[in-house]
């Protein structure tokens, strides 16, 4: 959805004073999460972070993720996240790349795309053993060293750290198998189905056809293997697709409606306070209260 407001690299170096936008990349030293991140985004980069110590619990797509360091976290462009507040203290480090950096030198298949479709929410976890996280740390504190350019070679050398990084999460995660759902389970192709359609297509026939299976069956295996109705996952897509549009403060309450296939304002109003228990008006005051102190 083009009208939907992203992250940036550049907006973050616009609201965070100490972060360079490197060639293609931003790397951060000691990532925080800060109340705007609590709330949904998307974001126009790849984001490879390492938890060093403690524990963090990331939303991607309406999966909760904890991570429990040492980790690997990867996520990618066009899922929907958000972080919880941590209540004890982490540590943590990434490197936020755009796509046309990964691109520039990678000759063989895209990994970082088939880490996606791996993935099936665009995000995923990795688990470290100490060795593992010894060499990830070594690797992040190449890209430091570089940051900002230090030699004529240092997006090359960045490069080279940033593709080692993939191959390394690569390896461990085809030798701990492929530990989220298959992309291919119906599942999986429901959430994606309703990723992409939600906004135009909320009734449970639609997906059922979609999906070439009889509506009740469908239920019953949603239910199952998510422990939520399919209607549950639809309203909260639904809701995360609002809040995103409503951080686009050039954006009506109106023409968000319109954009959410709603007949008027105030049935979108409704709905959006039935279940997010705030109206559209007060999240939107809400988001930019915050925005007020990135």
């Amino acid at each position: 959805m083009e009208s939907i407001k992203q992250v940036s690299l550049q907006n973050l170096t616009d609201n965070f004073k100490d972060l360079t936008l490197q060639e293609g990349y931003i790397h951060v030293p000691d990532f925080r999460i800060s109340e705007s991140l609590t709330e949904p985004y998307r974001s126009n980069y790849y984001c490879i972070g390492f938890l060093k110590e403690g524990e963090l619990v990331i939303h991607s797509n309406l999966i909760r993720h904890e991570v429990k360091s040492p980790a690997i976290v990867f996520a990618d462009p066009v899922s929907i996240k958000n972080w919880e507040m941590p209540e004890l203290p982490y540590k943590a480090e990434s490197i936020l790349i755009s796509e046309d950096f990964l691109q520039e030198k990678i000759i063989e298949n895209n990994i970082l795309k088939g880490f996606s479709d791996l993935s099936g929410n665009g995000t995923f976890i990795v688990q470290l053993r100490k060795k593992e996280a010894g060499h990830i740390k070594s690797i992040f504190k190449i890209i430091s060293s570089y940051t900002p350019p230090r030699s004529v070679f240092h997006k090359e050398i960045v490069h080279g750290a940033v593709y080692s990084l993939v191959n390394i999460t690569a390896s461990i995660r085809t030798e701990q198998g492929d530990i989220t759902p298959s992309t291919n389970s119906l599942s999986m192709q429901f959430r994606k189905a309703v990723t992409e359609y939600a906004t135009q297509q909320r009734e449970l026939q639609f997906y059922a056809d979609l999906l070439n299976i009889h509506p009740k069956y469908l239920s019953q295996i949603i239910r199952k293997e998510t422990g939520r109705t399919p209607g549950k996952w639809i309203q909260h897509q639904i809701i995360l697709e609002a809040k995103i549009l409503l951080q686009k403060e050039e954006m009506s309450i109106g023409t968000i409606a319109e954009h959410l296939n709603f007949p008027d304002p105030s049935t979108f109003g409704k709905y959006f306070k039935k279940y997010s228990e705030t109206n559209p008006t007060e999240y939107r005051n809400y988001i930019q209260g915050i925005q007020q102190y990135v």
